[in-house]
């Protein structure tokens, strides 16, 4: 059987990729990749080739994203590893400097900690064991200053401007394992990242 030829989705602008992942005698199961990674899964019947509403049935599903985009925020959420995920918060990094300890690393997401390491927006190792000491403002303010400092560098910086950007397509969070965020780095982070016009949940 062949997949029916399917256009641009109407007025979206996105081009559109069919691939058969299931077929049966009377219905063909079809994958349909819009525009960059966004993925649905459309089943025709004869009915439905014969009748050349394939190509309708992907722009209703296609503008039915596009309408659910628009109509839902997208931000950055800024929260404690190992806290319960919100329904929406999406991936979750971890902007930590070592992973949890104890902790099975295939248990890492189903224990809410984190679906991704990232400990490039994590304080150096020398500046993480200073922070563990910074119980009083002026030790929280050298901290701060020093983190800062480490936010400049290049890689740094070109990170932080790729997830406030990011921060406009999708739901994402970043954290740390900190009690007190008022005490931790992601309290800066998320300083850092509003000043980058990212969007913060």
């Amino acid at each position: 059987m062949d997949v029916p030829a399917l256009p641009r989705a109407a007025g979206l602008g996105l081009a559109i990729t069919p691939h058969i992942f299931e077929l049966r005698a009377c219905e063909i199961a079809v994958e349909v990749v819009i525009g960059e990674g966004i993925r649905f899964v459309v089943r025709l019947t004869a009915a439905t080739r014969a009748s050349g509403t394939a190509a309708g049935l992907v722009d209703a599903r296609a503008a039915a994203w596009s309408r659910h985009r628009e109509d839902t925020p997208l931000s950055i959420r800024i929260v404690r590893l190992g806290h319960p995920r919100a329904a929406d918060e999406g991936l979750r990094i971890g902007t930590v400097r070592r992973p949890p300890r104890g902790v099975r690393k295939e248990d890492y997401a189903r224990k809410d900690i984190y679906d991704l390491w990232f400990p490039n927006l994590s304080p150096s190792e020398a500046l993480l064991k200073e922070g563990m000491h910074a119980e009083d403002e002026r030790a929280w303010k050298i901290f701060r200053r020093k983190f800062m400092a480490e936010m400049k560098a290049s890689g740094a910086r070109r990170d932080l401007d790729l997830l406030a950007a990011l921060s406009h397509q999708t739901n994402f969070s970043v954290g740390c394992y900190c009690e007190n965020e008022d005490r931790c780095h992601r309290s800066i982070l998320k300083e850092l990242l509003s000043a980058r016009g990212a969007d913060l949940g």
